[in-house]
C-alpha cells in the first residue's frame, strides 16, 4: 500500500489470486485496488479495507466482492477471512460463502494464519478457534479438537495488539 492508499500486488497467480482474469505471474508490482487503509493475505486468498471503512475479499479465481462495511480489520487464514468492525463485532465467512457469521462482541483486535482464529477483547481477554493442534498453539491446552466458536484461552490486563503465524502467536 502506498501513500496514496493504492495497494499493488506480484507474485504466483495459478490459484487467480491477484487477478481473476489471468493465471500467469505477475511478475512486476500490479495496481489491484485504490483507497485502501489495510491489506492481508494467505496463500490463494486476500482481503483489504477501504478509506470508506469497506471490506474486500478475493481470491482462488473469484473476484474481489464487499462483504461488509464499518470494517477496521481483517485477517485472511487458509479459506477464510474474519473482520473486526468499528463496534468491536467479530464477523467470519468462509470463502465461497454467501454471509458473515458473527462470532464476538467487545473485541479489540484480531489475527488468523493457516486454520487459526484469534481475538483480543476489550476485559483483556484472548479468544482462539479454527484448528488446533498438539503443540498447543491455539487453545494452549494441547487439544487437538476444532473449534467451531470462539473460546476463552487466556486472559491478562492491558493486551492491546495479538499477531499470529502457522505455528505460534504472541500478543
Amino acid at each position: 500500500i502506498d501513500a496514496k492508499g493504492d495497494l499493488y500486488a506480484w507474485g504466483d497467480n495459478r490459484e487467480k489470486q491477484i487477478f481473476a482474469s489471468q493465471d500467469e505471474a505477475v511478475r512486476t508490482p500490479a495496481l489491484l485496488m485504490e483507497n485502501v487503509l489495510y491489506a492481508d493475505a494467505c496463500d490463494s486468498l486476500a482481503a483489504c479495507i477501504t478509506e470508506d471503512s469497506e471490506c474486500f475479499f478475493w481470491g482462488n479465481g473469484a473476484d474481489k466482492t464487499a462483504i461488509t462495511q464499518n470494517a477496521v480489520k481483517c485477517e485472511v487464514g487458509m479459506d477464510f477471512i474474519i473482520i473486526l468492525t468499528k463496534d468491536g463485532k467479530v464477523y467470519e465467512r468462509a470463502f465461497g460463502e454467501g454471509e458473515n457469521t458473527l462470532m464476538l462482541k467487545n473485541a479489540t483486535d484480531i489475527s488468523a494464519s493457516g486454520e487459526s482464529r484469534y481475538a483480543l477483547t476489550s476485559d483483556g481477554s484472548l479468544y482462539a478457534w479454527g484448528a488446533a493442534a498438539s503443540d498447543g498453539r491455539l487453545a494452549m491446552s494441547g487439544s487437538t479438537k476444532f473449534l467451531s466458536a470462539p473460546e476463552r484461552v487466556y486472559q491478562k490486563d492491558n493486551l492491546s495488539a495479538l499477531r499470529s503465524g502457522l505455528t505460534f502467536s504472541g500478543f
